[in-house]
């Protein structure tokens, strides 16, 4: 099915895997952002020489800073807008990737039928053409019916033949996106059966809150007001 081709393309998607490791490793980043800094400590040994006097010398440090000012939560909060945008750039390959696979199995399907009805017409005509040949007509316009008919027939076989190398070709394209084996599989699609009308508002408004750039937008712009 269509939704079982759309699995594996993301499944075995090599760059939503990139992506994924993206985001945990901003993720972990942000976490750490918000820590304090931990306290540090030093030593410095050695001989010192004033005059005519001389002896060792020892130094101890230690140091702990303790931020009054918020940066820690406010540096945590911007890394964790770039985690989000990074997320967002992630369902956004997610969504390209699943429109590219749809495109393909529909193109795949439909090629795959037009192949099958420019058969099944050929071998109609092919019937007509030979119950035609098998007869003299000696009128003219008997015998311009009969060349029709083998023209005809040529331009089915060549519509099966261009209609095989699209489903082929995208096949092809499928291939790039999911592991499909061998041979030519039946790849099931929805079609429209038109029972439904489609709400323009509807679609626009979700298509204005879901939309990558519009939500990457959005993080640039609460990350410039921090």
């Amino acid at each position: 099915t269509l939704a079982q081709v759309v699995d594996l393309a993301l499944k075995d998607n090599n760059l939503i895997g990139a992506q994924d490791a993206r985001v945990e490793e901003r993720r972990l980043t942000a976490a750490q952002g918000r820590v304090w800094s931990g306290p540090t400590a030093g030593i410095l040994a050695g001989r010192t020489k004033q005059t005519e006097a001389s002896g060792s010398r020892v130094e101890l440090s230690f140091s702990q800073p303790i931020p009054l000012t918020g940066l820690p939560g406010l540096r945590g909060r911007l890394l964790e807008l770039e985690t989000d945008a990074l997320r967002v750039q992630r369902a956004a390959s997610e969504v390209a990737v699943t429109l590219g696979v749809a495109e393909g199995a529909y193109d795949y399907s439909v090629s795959r039928r037009k192949a099958a009805f420019s058969a099944t017409r050929r071998k109609r005509f092919e019937l007509i053409e030979s119950y035609l040949a098998g007869r003299v007509f000696p009128t003219p316009q008997r015998k311009a019916e009969s060349r029709i008919v083998s023209n005809r027939v040529k331009n089915l076989v060549a519509e099966a033949i261009q209609s095989e190398a699209a489903s082929k070709a995208a096949l092809e394209k499928l291939k790039v996106y999911a592991p499909l084996g061998d041979g030519y599989p039946e790849v099931e699609v929805p079609w429209l059966a038109g029972g439904r009308t489609l709400d323009g508002k509807e679609w626009t408004a979700a298509a204005l809150t879901q939309n990558p750039d519009l939500r990457l937008l959005r993080l640039t712009v609460e990350g410039a007001g921090l």
